[in-house]
């Protein structure tokens, strides 16, 4: 609603007539899309709930989206030298019976300051799924992607945080849910 408050009206109108629908056609197969609903609204996802469900264990933190559909997991300290190239070593969980929908179900945005510059991560699916007319590629079980980036020459060194927004599409029981964001904050120091 935040980013696209009058979207957010066309979506409200197209769950109306869903709900037309499903009462007319019982039988159509719409019960699992309103199963769906009945978890979204359950679970309230947002940013500031998956902040609150992070985990540390052995080095490594784990965050997961408020219903556990996607958990990634990060190192608790990474070190960075000024003027040279890194990465993150990402490691990703998509929940049993659960994938993430094509080419696109699964984006990496990060920032870590002016003094930081992040190159695109696009990890590539590692699974497909039946469609309607073709197979599509998704994303299911554990997967890595590394967050590739350089660091400034005239960085000062000490203690960064590397925000990472992870936002994707999950997909079970015959229905694909709205777009939803993970956020998680790793824990740099630039030497």
């Amino acid at each position: 609603m935040n980013r696209s408050p009058h979207g957010t009206e066309s979506w409200f109108f197209a769950l109306e007539e869903l709900l037309k629908f499903h009462e007319e056609n019982p039988g159509a197969g719409v019960a699992a899309l309103l199963a769906l609903r009945g978890e979204g609204e359950a679970s309230a996802r947002s940013e500031e709930d998956v902040s609150l469900k992070v985990k540390e264990a052995g080095g490594r933190a784990e965050a997961a989206s408020a219903d556990g559909v996607l958990s990634v997991c990060f190192p608790l300290k990474h070190r960075a030298k000024r003027g040279t190239a890194s990465r993150i070593a990402l490691t990703f969980r998509v929940k049993e019976g659960w994938y993430l929908q094509g080419v696109d179900g699964l984006r990496l945005e990060a920032w870590g300051g002016s003094d930081f510059s992040f190159e695109g991560t696009y990890p590539h699916p590692n699974a497909s799924v039946p469609g309607e007319k073709t197979t599509l590629a998704a994303y299911t079980g554990s997967f890595e992607a590394d967050l590739s980036f350089s660091v400034s020459s005239s960085a000062s060194k000490g203690e960064r945080t590397v925000s990472v927004i992870v936002r994707f599409r999950a997909c079970g029981d015959g229905a694909c849910r709205p777009e939803e964001v993970l956020s998680v904050q790793v824990p740099v120091e630039v030497v």
